[in-house]
């Protein structure tokens, strides 16, 4: 899968950063996904929330704090649905748990951390100049 990514790469230790891709490969990060998703067998509505939720997420991102703000009005909001949800058009009144693994699957879905490791891995390997404009990206 790797190996048609980096044909065009200019330099650098491509075997090295190949090995490393190939060891580090995105399928093995599948799998629990699929089996949170399978365990857990959230409705579309929960689905949705899991979503929205990690597209308004600015816990590890530098933001104004306008955007912040708002990214913070919206995550109530879309809690406070779910509430409503859970309550109204589940009849569930304890639904702590269905909460925890539902926010359990942000976790297993959110993996900006490890994209920016496997970018810096690749600039380490020289694959990826300092001028690059996608490792520039994730760097700021």
């Amino acid at each position: 899968m790797f190996e048609t990514f980096l044909n065009d790469a200019p330099r650098g230790n491509l075997p090295g950063v190949k090995k490393y891709l190939r060891e580090n490969d995105i399928k093995s990060r599948i799998l629990p996904a699929r089996d949170a998703v399978k365990r857990m067998d959230p409705r579309p509505e929960e689905f949705l929330v899991v979503v929205a939720l990690m597209f308004w997420s600015s816990e590890e991102t530098s933001m104004s704090e306008e955007i912040t703000q708002i990214s913070q009005r919206y995550r109530q909001t879309i809690l406070k649905e779910l509430h409503a949800f859970y309550r109204l058009e589940m009849g569930l009144d304890n639904y702590a748990a269905r909460l925890g693994e539902l926010m359990m699957m942000l976790q297993v879905f959110d993996r900006t951390k490890e994209m920016k490791e496997h970018f810096e891995v690749m600039h380490l390997f020289g694959v990826l100049p300092d001028d690059n404009f996608m490792y520039r990206l994730q760097k700021d």
